[in-house]
């Protein structure tokens, strides 16, 4: 977060509880809005119908939100405050992955998913954990044997799905 915004109490708009969070602990009127940037977009003009807004995020998004509101009256202006940098799987991940035996794995982003995808590894016998259906059609796209989608974009959601699957797979 710019430093000149830092315990602004400006409002600020939010996806997701961790983010709300995040927002209050530097001092912003935090709301949390919904739980996906689609959703977000369609709760904004119910609760905001003067802008300019900014849209605070990283170099690399699912939703354009300026692009988005172009055409409507509420205007918003992304500033990127972030750089979410792609690094290579570690040696011991990546020897995990390229044995047959089953990795569970927990997939945030459509992001992730594209780059997992890019890997030359067999999917197959491994399961993806998807936040959201879009991530889960990159992870069939990618060619995991299993994948199963939590039921909410939300990180509980994530463990109320993965938690019975590590019990399954420890027996």
């Amino acid at each position: 977060l710019p430093v000149a915004l830092r315990g602004s109490r400006l409002p600020c708009y939010c996806v997701g509880d961790s983010t709300s969070q995040a927002a209050r602990a530097l001092g912003l009127n935090a709301y949390h809005l919904a739980d996906t940037a689609r959703d977000l977009c369609e709760a904004l003009p119910t609760v905001c119908q003067e802008g300019p807004l900014l849209h605070l995020r990283g170099t690399h998004t699912t939703l354009n939100m300026a692009e988005h509101f172009r055409s409507t009256p509420l205007p918003v202006e992304n500033v990127v405050v972030y750089e979410q940098i792609a690094l290579p799987l570690q040696a011991e991940t990546h020897e995990s992955l390229r044995r047959s035996s089953p990795v569970i794995l927990p997939i945030f982003s459509a992001r992730s998913a594209k780059l997992l995808g890019k890997l030359a590894l067999d999917w197959r016998p491994h399961w993806a954990v998807a936040l959201s259906p879009a991530i889960a059609a990159l992870c069939q796209e990618a060619g995991f044997g299993q994948i199963t989608t939590a039921a909410q974009p939300n990180r509980q959601a994530m463990v109320a799905v993965i938690t019975p699957l590590m019990d399954v797979k420890s027996g």
